[in-house]
C-alpha cells in the first residue's frame, strides 16, 4: 500500500529476487479498484511496479502481489 499519489514506479525492496524470506517468484501484480494486470519486474534490487497514468483514487494505492 501506498500513502498519497505515487507516480512512475513503486519500488518494493523487501520483494526483491533472491530473497531468504520469501523464495517464491512474484507471478502478478494488480492495483485494487483497478481491472486487469499492471506492468512490474522483479530484480535483483527490488520488485518494481509500472503505475497506470490514472489511479482509482489520489488517497492510498493498494496492490494484490501474487506469488507463483
Amino acid at each position: 500500500m501506498t500513502l498519497g499519489t505515487p507516480r512512475g514506479q513503486t519500488v518494493i525492496t523487501s520483494l526483491a529476487q533472491p530473497n531468504p524470506h520469501e523464495r517464491r517468484r512474484v507471478r502478478g501484480v494488480r492495483l485494487l479498484g483497478r481491472p486487469g494486470d499492471i506492468a512490474f519486474r522483479q530484480t535483483g534490487q527490488a520488485l518494481v511496479i509500472d503505475l497506470p497514468a490514472t489511479l482509482p483514487t489520489r488517497h492510498a494505492s493498494a496492490f494484490a502481489i501474487d506469488f507463483a
